[in-house]
């Protein structure tokens, strides 16, 4: 049985390296994915507290509130509900396939020695299924928002829920933020370091965070943490940076760029 566990996690590791990379330690339990309180939100029209109560009509994790449910499932029986992810994915994918990716632009002056992918990949397009703005994060688990107990009916989108985090406007553009599902050609340009080298704090190596030899959401962003600072997003901790603490943004660019 030992066996058979360890064959399983490794598998799971090769599909999906950077779904498993710890951050700093300190878990999902308390972040800003950690959905257990079954609530909407403290924002807009959808304020309520309705704690774990499935005939409440605002709740909407009714799996008594399980943490990882709303994006994973343990046991799908088969089931490929969402496409075959690889990691038991359990949430519905992001209804986008408009995305105007970083350096599709022609006004803007491409200076990269990859080009990204026409359309968001990997973990990444797993991120814009809540992050999209559009996507209702309520669906998941084989249901929809008017399934009892997922919504009261309501879908569920981010701008509902916090818009502060909902990733590209309404015409779907990716260009305004670092590009996402491009490989990692340090190859190629000098002013990238070495992946398998560049170190990242907990023993990670931006190697270890790549899907696929890719740049994603997860190779910055520990969706399975809390922030170790306060309003940094979930921003993985570097090793070292500007102003030698390996918290912030700033810090986390000199991991990747020589500059």
């Amino acid at each position: 049985m030992r066996a058979v566990l360890i064959f399983a996690v490794a598998m799971g590791l090769l599909i999906a390296p950077a779904a498993f990379a710890n951050g700093d330690g300190t878990g999902i339990q308390g972040s800003p994915h950690d959905f257990t309180d079954n609530v909407y939100s403290t924002k807009g029209t959808l304020t309520g507290n309705p704690e774990n109560d499935d005939a409440n009509p605002n709740a909407w994790n009714n799996k008594r509130k399980e943490i990882c449910r709303t994006c994973h499932v343990p046991h799908d029986h088969g089931a490929v509900r969402y496409g075959n992810q690889g990691i038991l994915w359990n949430h519905e994918l992001t209804t986008k396939t408009n995305w105007q990716m970083y350096g599709s632009d022609p006004n803007m002056i491409s200076f990269m020695d990859a080009t990204p992918a026409t359309q968001p990949l990997g973990v990444s397009k797993l991120c814009l299924g809540c992050h999209d703005g559009v996507t209702a994060i309520n669906s998941y688990d084989g249901k929809v928002p008017t399934d009892a107990g997922y919504g009261g009916g309501v879908a569920l989108t981010m701008d509902n829920y916090d818009s502060g985090f909902t990733i590209g406007n309404t015409a779907a553009s990716l260009t305004n933020n670092h590009p996402i599902s491009i490989t990692y050609e340090h190859t190629t340009d000098t002013q990238l370091f070495d992946p398998a080298t560049a170190a990242m704090a907990n023993g990670d190596t931006v190697d270890s965070l790549l899907d696929n030899g890719r740049l994603e959401c997860s190779t910055c962003h520990d969706v399975h943490n809390k922030e170790s600072v306060a309003g940094t997003h979930l921003l993985r901790t570097a090793t070292k940076g500007a102003n030698g603490t390996g918290v912030g943004a700033s810090d986390l660019c000199f991991v990747c760029h020589d500059k």
